[in-house]
């Protein structure tokens, strides 16, 4: 069964270029400013628990491999009046437990939360814990 999990992606460095979260279709959705400068991006993603028990994201966010899920944050630029990718990195999904998921889905105000560091590009790490549930409270 396809359930759906909000998830919220908080990022340090974010460039001063159009940025945001990528969909399917190379589209572009911008992020929420915070007062300290980081942007936020909170999205929902589908998700169904595989055979080994882990969570198969799906959707217009993710992207790769089930194994190997990730959500792109790009930088695009204006380019002879068309958009062009500048960089991209991934946030990888896969650290992301069933038990994880299950926490999600059984509290309606709970969203999982991750912080990362945008000055680099390709696979970046987690800062922190890497994914946590938030919003049990």
């Amino acid at each position: 069964m396809i359930e759906t999990i909000n998830l919220k992606i908080i990022c340090a460095n974010a460039p001063s270029q159009f940025f945001g979260l990528q969909d399917n279709k190379k589209e572009i959705t911008e992020g929420t400013q915070l007062e300290d400068g980081r942007l936020a991006f909170t999205f929902e993603l589908p998700v169904k628990k595989t055979d080994n028990g882990q969570p198969n994201f799906t959707g217009e966010f993710a992207h790769g491999t089930v194994k190997e899920r990730f959500i792109y944050l790009t930088t695009k630029a204006l380019s002879n009046a068309e958009w062009r990718i500048l960089q991209r990195s991934k946030v990888h999904l896969k650290t992301i437990t069933w038990e994880q998921v299950e926490a999600v889905l059984n509290n309606p105000n709970a969203y999982l939360e991750a912080e990362v560091d945008v000055s680099r590009t390709g696979s970046i790490p987690l800062l922190g814990d890497g994914w946590v549930v938030k919003g049990l409270d």
